[in-house]
């Protein structure tokens, strides 16, 4: 494929609309022996807050079995350990203060890190964004969690890092700002976030339209973006982005 070297680099999107952003990110990993949940504290990770834990582990007690029955909450195939928080370092502007860790784990031994990173008000940056997202920038939120995590996945999984694949889940929530004005004003750069485009130059305008238009979101006022390009890193399968 060649690009056209003459096209001016694209502009970012004005940024005076603020968001709240929140981000989950998944790793797969194969345990190394049958899981009976964490026996000790690990190095880094404090303990969830009671009351978040408790509240967290029955709202996806309520939706499993709400979508798929009380037969398989029953048979127990897959269970949720909370691990910990794990508090964040980095220099990043306006970036998530700390990880809240799960494992999700399937009775075959396939297993989920799920890590959820809430952030502060602040103005739409998808560069931003793409940049905290990225697992090879050193000082993106995927370095930082596995500093800690690496540890405690070598010791269930017998290895320092993801040994699947990685899947990060965008959250935007812009309660001041109709979804119409968000997509017309920032929808090219919603596209970029959904692929991880880390490229200077523009997305074509039909493929823009094309995924906006792939909305899987039942709610009115709602929007959500399944990535359908893979590969975007190495052992990344682009991800989902919501808008609310």
């Amino acid at each position: 494929m060649a690009a056209n070297r003459s096209a001016p680099p694209r502009g970012d999107a004005t940024t005076d609309m603020t968001v709240a952003p929140a981000f989950m990110l998944l790793f797969s990993i194969r345990l190394a022996k049958v899981f009976a949940g964490f026996d000790a504290q690990f190095p880094g990770i404090a303990p969830l807050p009671a009351e978040q834990e408790k509240a967290y582990l029955a709202q996806f007690s309520d939706f499993e079995g709400r979508l798929l029955g009380e037969t398989f909450l029953q048979a127990r195939r897959i269970k949720r350990w909370p691990l910990g928080r794990i508090a964040l370092a980095g220099d990043l502007e306006n970036a998530p203060p700390y990880a809240d860790v799960y494992l999700l784990a399937h009775k075959s031994g396939i297993a989920l890190w799920e890590v959820w990173f809430p952030a502060s008000d602040q103005p739409f940056d998808a560069t931003r964004w793409i940049t905290w997202l990225d697992p090879e920038a050193d000082d993106g939120l995927v370095a930082q969690l596995w500093r800690v995590l690496a540890p405690i996945n070598q010791a269930i999984a017998d290895e320092p890092t993801w040994s699947g694949q990685y899947f990060p889940v965008t959250v935007l929530r812009a309660p001041q700002h109709p979804l119409a004005d968000v997509v017309e004003r920032y929808g090219p750069e919603l596209v970029r976030l959904l692929f991880l485009d880390h490229a200077r130059w523009p997305l074509k305008p039909a493929l823009v339209r094309e995924e906006l238009e792939r909305d899987y979101c039942a709610r009115e006022g709602g929007m959500t973006l399944l990535a359908r390009i893979m590969q975007c890193f190495d052992g990344c399968d682009g991800q989902t982005v919501a808008c609310r």
